[in-house]
């Protein structure tokens, strides 16, 4: 366990396989809280880069949030390789509602009685980038470079033939005019 500022100890902590999340919402329900969800992807912003860089291939983000700080979050979590998984809802129930709605907080009631935690893991580590072969001609030589190559594949495994452009060529060759109309 630790106590204090999460950004500044990400450094120090190791590669998790868990990470939980719970907050902010964009709902003003703690001190630094955002007052509306707008300002969600500039709050998570430091700490999901924070995440990517130390999550593996076996990390799973717990992150607990309202539906619409969900959907404003989300994108950015794809943007730094995270994969939607599901989501659980935790209803706490009539005795949480009857303990913390009055005038002051009612029209805060839904948020409060109903928690959502949207798992997503961590998917790409690396550049997803695919460098297409130039190859674009049939019938190549055993020694052609005929293979589209991942930008990170050190196991040299990565091959995808249909990308070569040769398909591209056959679909040239086979469109067929008649009657004034392409057909392919």
């Amino acid at each position: 366990m630790f106590l204090g500022d999460a950004l500044r100890m990400y450094a120090d902590w190791p590669s998790p396989v868990v990470i939980v999340s719970d907050g902010a919402y964009g709902v003003s329900g703690f001190p630094g809280d955002c007052p509306t969800p707008a300002g969600l992807v500039e709050w998570y912003r430091p700490h999901v880069a924070e995440w990517s860089k130390a999550a593996t291939g076996e990390t799973t983000l717990w992150f607990w949030n309202t539906e619409v700080g969900w959907a404003t979050v989300h994108p950015l979590l794809l943007e730094f390789g995270w994969e939607y998984v599901g989501c659980n809802i935790w209803d706490k129930g009539i005795a949480h509602v009857s303990g913390n709605t009055n005038s002051k907080t009612l029209r805060k009631f839904p948020v409060e009685h109903r928690n959502h935690h949207w798992e997503v893991v961590m998917t790409r580590k690396k550049s997803a980038l695919i460098i297409r072969s130039k190859w674009n001609r049939p019938y190549p030589s055993k020694a052609d470079e005929i293979l589209d190559r991942a930008v990170h594949d050190s196991g040299r495994n990565f091959g995808r033939i249909a990308r070569t452009g040769l398909l591209e060529h056959f679909k040239q060759m086979a469109r067929l005019v008649a009657s004034g109309a392409t057909a392919q």
